[in-house]
């Protein structure tokens, strides 16, 4: 066979709903499929942690004895670490959005060139290609 390979950005959402096997036919099939390269941004494990430690989240038991970075790579995908670049596009884009976890994964997918799995419309608007349905 032998295509090109496909670089993924997960977001937060689309790591939680693969992990309770609730994502869209065409997001799954792309994050499971042996061409894609799947990566889940630092900024989704700090999303986890806070919405878990605020009360707005449950994440399975294996999260809290594991760590929610050591779950996300179990499940078979690539940490992306912050870098300064990455950080320096997030805060300076001007786009309608405030989420600062967003504004990083968009950032990251644009510095990486990644494809985002995501239902968020702000990524269709801003990022190169996002895939859910």
């Amino acid at each position: 066979m032998g295509g090109a390979v496909l670089r993924l950005l997960a977001d937060t959402e689309a790591v939680i709903r693969f992990a309770i096997d609730d994502l869209p036919a065409a997001a799954r099939r792309v994050m499971t499929d042996q061409q894609s390269e799947v990566f889940v941004s630092a900024a989704s494990v700090w999303e986890l942690a806070t919405k878990v430690r605020i009360g707005k989240l449950n994440l399975p038991d294996v999260t809290r004895t594991k760590g929610i970075a050591r779950w996300i790579v179990e499940d078979g995908f690539s940490l992306l670490p912050i870098r300064a670049d990455h950080a320096e596009l997030a805060g300076s884009m001007v786009i309608d959005h405030r989420d600062p976890w967003d504004r990083m994964i968009l950032a990251q997918a644009q510095i990486e060139d990644f494809i985002i799995i995501s239902s968020d419309p702000v990524f269709a608007r801003n990022a190169r290609d996002a895939i859910w349905s």
